[in-house]
Order: C-alpha cells, then sequence, then structure tokens
C-alpha cells in the first residue's frame, strides 16, 4: 500500500467513526442497513477514500455498529471497541472502568467545567487541557498515553478530536460559550446528569484536589508546571536524575518544546521554582 492510499485509507476510517459520534438516540436495536444509510447521509467520502475503504470495510462498519448501539444502551452505553489506530488511551486498571474511556474522560472535562468556569468565565481550551492534564497525574495515570509533546506543553488531541469533548457536548453537560473575549466551556443544562459517574472513578474524584491546588494559577503557571512535569516523567523513564539541567534537555531536544527556552517564563530560575512545587505536588514522582 502506498502512503497516499495508507492515508485515504485512515482519513475514510476517521470519517466513519466521527460520524458515528453524532449518531441520534434510539431506543431499538441499529441494524446494519440503518448505519449503512446513516453514514450514506452524513458522511461524503473522495472517490480514493471509498477505495481505500474497501479493504477494511467489514470492520470499520462492525465497529460504527458498536458505537451506535453502544449509545443507545445509557449516556455512555458500556465499553466500545475501535479499531487499534482508532482507540484513545487505556487504562492501567480496566477492571474500575465499565464505560468507555471516552465517557470518562467527557465526565472528567464537564466536572472540571463546573468546578472551574462560571457563567462570565468560561473555561479556555488551554486551561482546561492542563487541569485534565494534573487529573490524571492525581490519579496516578500514564499520561503519556493521552498526552503529546505540543507547543503550549502536554496536550491531547485525543480528547478534543476523537470524542471526549463531543460525547459532553452532545449529552449537555457542557456547552461553548463567548463572554468578551473570553471563549470556552461553560456548564450545559444537563451537568447534573454526571453526578452519578463520579464516585466510579479516580480521576474524576480527583477534580477538587487539582481545583485546591490550581484553581488560581494563570495558565503561563500552569504551562510551565505541566511542561516540567512531562518532562520529568520522560527522565524518570530514561533513568536520568530530575534536575533543571537536565529537564532543560529534554526541553532543547524537542522540536515543539525547544522555543520554550527563549521565554522569561521558562528561566532557570522558574524550572527551578517548579521543580520544587511539582516535589510537595507529586512527592512520589519527586522523591
Amino acid at each position: 500500500m502506498t502512503p497516499e492510499q495508507a492515508k485515504a485509507q485512515q482519513d475514510a476510517v476517521e470519517a466513519l467513526i466521527a460520524a458515528s459520534l453524532l449518531a441520534p438516540n434510539k431506543e431499538t436495536e441499529v441494524t446494519n442497513e440503518e448505519i449503512g444509510r446513516y453514514l450514506a447521509q452524513r458522511v461524503t467520502l473522495s472517490v480514493e477514500d471509498e477505495t481505500a475503504l474497501k479493504g477494511v470495510k467489514r470492520n470499520v462498519q462492525q465497529a460504527v455498529s458498536d458505537i451506535l448501539k453502544a449509545n443507545q444502551q445509557d449516556d455512555h452505553g458500556g465499553p466500545v471497541r475501535l479499531p487499534s489506530a482508532e482507540r484513545g488511551p487505556s487504562s492501567a486498571s480496566t477492571s474500575q472502568r465499565s464505560a468507555s474511556e471516552e465517557f470518562i474522560e467527557a465526565v472528567l472535562i464537564a466536572q472540571i467545567t463546573r468546578v472551574i468556569s462560571s457563567p462570565q468565565y468560561p473555561l479556555g481550551h488551554l486551561r482546561q487541557n492542563k487541569l485534565v492534564y494534573f487529573a490524571h497525574r492525581r490519579a496516578d495515570e500514564n499520561v503519556g498515553q493521552f498526552f503529546l509533546k505540543k507547543a503550549a506543553g502536554p496536550y491531547s488531541p485525543w480528547a478534543t478530536y476523537r470524542g471526549p469533548e463531543t460525547i459532553a457536548q452532545k449529552n449537555g453537560y457542557v456547552k461553548k460559550a463567548k463572554v468578551g473575549s473570553f471563549v470556552g466551556f461553560v456548564v450545559g443544562d444537563s451537568i447534573d446528569r454526571i453526578d452519578r459517574y463520579l464516585s466510579h472513578y479516580p480521576v474524576c474524584a480527583a477534580v477538587d484536589w487539582v481545583a485546591s491546588k490550581l484553581r488560581f494559577k494563570k495558565n503561563e503557571e500552569l504551562e510551565l508546571l505541566a511542561t516540567i512535569d512531562f518532562a520529568a516523567l520522560d527522565l524518570i523513564e530514561q533513568g536520568v536524575p530530575i534536575t533543571m539541567e537536565n529537564v532543560k534537555h529534554i526541553i532543547e531536544n524537542d522540536q515543539e518544546w525547544k522555543p520554550k527556552l527563549q521565554r522569561g517564563s521558562f528561566s532557570d530560575a522558574n524550572i527551578t521554582r517548579a521543580l520544587a512545587e511539582l516535589q510537595t505536588l507529586f512527592p512520589a514522582t519527586y522523591a
């Protein structure tokens, strides 16, 4: 398969999976015929994508079927199994997760929005993403499966583009708002429906801790702390001591992160200060 064909196949798969997230709720079982009709109405594929799909149609059809049928069962509808290339991060303790990871992340985003945002101050995307990061850290989850090194620090494109934010909005837990220059999420009309789920998942229970420690941090401070912490986790994986110099080495050797070192917020003194604060937040990591 050529690179162009591989990309066409991936685009086609993503189009079908994305379309499935928009499926309306139904009480009766969804048939394969209905799935095909739904996709035909909602998704327009290029000739190249149609060709690429032929080789994976059965697996994709099954994945879409699983998602649509799961959406019927409840807000979250139980576990959803996607093709391996489409899956989000996996949990280390799957026995504690009866819902799909996408749904749990949607509840997490909703709870953080409820605790941090207000009608006058929507929760911006950068701030939300960093607070989500620290909730996963507090829950002792592997953030390396969720987050990537991006310009604004550790960032989870999976949460934005692979379902969780869509689910949170679709279920009415959150909604987008613009108030003056502030753009982000505020609570939706159905936010109270998440209450029954919060105690089931450690990452959702971590939100109160995140709020108590980080609520009043500026975005620049959250970016600094998250970036330094993510770099420190790299050092631990490499068996290298966590020092200011070694953290700088991690940042300097990543093309997305290297420009940070030109900013005053990433001065040697601020990196050292961040490491000291992170030691109080996550003593087991920085012991």
